[in-house]
């Protein structure tokens, strides 16, 4: 009886330590040591970014980059394309003010059509601030030119009291100007025939005005040219 015990007692201890080297070689299987965790290192592999995860996000970002440039490629043509529409604009504002100020000239004793390369003045119909609220245009005198310190388009007008006092109103027309030239189209009676001149003599009204101007916006140079007939012109 005590042989029998002894015997079982010798067969649980071999399963026992079968039990245990078979629990060692899984180990050895995982790339484990003694008293690590099976399987921990083979976790710490998987810690860092693949291959695929790294194309992926770099392709999303190179889309996301694109879109972003083409949106703000798309505004800044849109804000180009607005700011030439507003100067022209202002540029047609300024033509129909100086053409409708030579339509009206005449000739008034003590005013005379002068015309320079760069300014034009001439007697016309002027509204007096103190005509105010009838808004009654009078005899007075007008004074287009160009200043070069400030690169503007200016006007001064004169109303029939500042003709006398030299006092006139000033506005700035134009900004960011490169260049206003002005040309006189006229009959030369010795040579019976029209030319354009570069200045207008005294006491006599040109038949035509150019206005050439050119203006800088953007870092572009736009150029905007009219002419301008004088009905009292001879």
């Amino acid at each position: 009886m005590c042989f029998i015990r002894s015997v079982r007692k010798s067969s649980f201890f071999l399963y026992l330590k079968g039990v245990r080297e078979k629990e060692s070689e899984k180990y050895k299987l995982f790339g484990s040591s003694k008293g690590n965790i099976p399987g921990l290192k083979l976790f710490k592999r998987r810690a860092g970014f693949t291959l695929l995860e790294l194309l992926s996000t770099t392709a999303l970002m190179v889309v996301i980059s694109a879109a972003l440039y083409a949106v703000l490629s798309n505004g800044i043509d849109v804000w180009k394309r607005t700011n030439e529409e507003i100067l022209e604009e202002k540029v047609s504002i300024f033509f129909e003010k100086i053409a409708k100020d030579m339509r009206n000239t005449f000739s008034y004793k003590g005013v005379e059509f002068l015309g320079e390369q760069d300014s034009v003045s001439f007697p016309t119909l002027v509204i007096s601030p103190l005509s105010h609220p009838n808004l009654v245009a009078n005899v007075g005198k007008v004074n287009y030119f160009f200043d070069k310190k400030t690169q503007t388009v200016k006007v001064v007008k004169f109303d029939i009291s500042g003709l006398y006092t030299g006092k006139g109103r000033e506005e700035v027309l134009l900004k960011n100007v490169k260049l206003l030239k002005f040309r006189f189209y006229s009959y030369d009676p010795q040579g019976k025939e029209y030319f354009w001149y570069k200045n207008r003599q005294k006491g006599t009204f040109p038949l035509a005005v150019g206005v050439e101007i050119i203006i800088v916006s953007s870092e572009k140079e736009f150029k905007f040219e009219r002419v301008i007939q004088i009905p009292i012109g001879s």
